[in-house]
């Protein structure tokens, strides 16, 4: 009694340190929140895997762990970077305005012409340093993508836990998106949409939104008659919630209290 007690309690310690970290992600500090997830699902399969208490841990842990590195990751795959973007904008500086690339390769190769060979090494130096940091980036990024493969693996095998499941298909979808790989992203985004449709109400706002992931996917791929199926569908469900809400007949959403 006293260890399954023990147990339980690690796994609600470990479960409220993954809501931390996914509300920290949400909030764009992804070190913070990679960190607590990590610590996280490491005390779930360590302690809980197994047990009836952490099976369902374990699978959340790899999904909140593998989307807080991919959120991660997409921060730093932007053209400048999340951060260069905020401090450009802070100091009032348009980064469309940046010197075009024949300009900067000029002043590159003055500066090359009289560096002295301590510069030029530090240079060489920092230029294997940003290699280093684009390899890191992307072991984020397919470490995150075999996060959310194994908790995608695990919520299959749960016939209870269908919204999580959709959960995870709409996440790997964003990260087949973010790799250009549109159609394998639309593949995910319509079985998540069909999960959705089978355990939520007609009207619940979740189906509005994976509609609308399912239209942009089709019009990276240019099927803009898809696309734009799927818009006018989810403009349907939006409408239909709003007349809902304003007869006083909306109830609240099952995905909602869920996610």
């Amino acid at each position: 009694g006293r260890v399954g007690a023990t147990v339980r309690a690690m796994a609600e310690s470990a479960l409220k340190q993954l809501d931390v970290a996914r509300a920290k992600s949400r909030a764009g500090a992804h070190d913070e929140a990679i960190e607590l997830a990590g610590t996280a699902l490491e005390e779930l399969v360590n302690s809980v895997a197994g047990t009836e208490a952490g099976a369902d841990g374990v699978a959340r842990a790899h999904f909140v762990y593998g989307e807080c590195l991919f959120r991660g990751a997409q921060a730093q795959s932007t053209v400048f970077g999340e951060q260069v973007r905020a401090n450009a904008e802070a100091s009032g500086t348009r980064l469309e305005d940046a010197p075009e690339d024949e300009d900067v390769g000029e002043e590159d190769e003055e500066e090359g012409a009289g560096a002295t060979e301590g510069e030029k090494n530090g240079k060489e130096a920092a230029d294997d340093e940003d290699e280093g940091e684009e390899d890191e980036e992307e072991s984020d990024m397919e470490l995150a993508w075999k996060m959310l493969e194994t908790a995608r693996v695990m919520f299959e095998e749960d016939a209870n836990a269908a919204l999580e499941l959709a959960d995870v298909l709409e996440t790997i979808g964003e990260l087949n998106m973010e790799q250009s790989q549109f159609d394998t992203a639309l593949s995910d985004y319509t079985s998540a949409l069909k999960l959705l449709e089978e355990n939520l109400e007609a009207t619940d706002r979740r189906l509005a939104s994976a509609l609308y992931s399912i239209s942009i996917a089709n019009q990276m791929m240019e099927a803009n008659d898809d696309a734009l199926a799927a818009n006018t569908r989810a403009i349907e469900i939006c409408d239909a919630r709003i007349a809902e809400l304003k007869a006083g007949t909306a109830r609240v959403s099952k995905g909602a209290r869920e996610n």
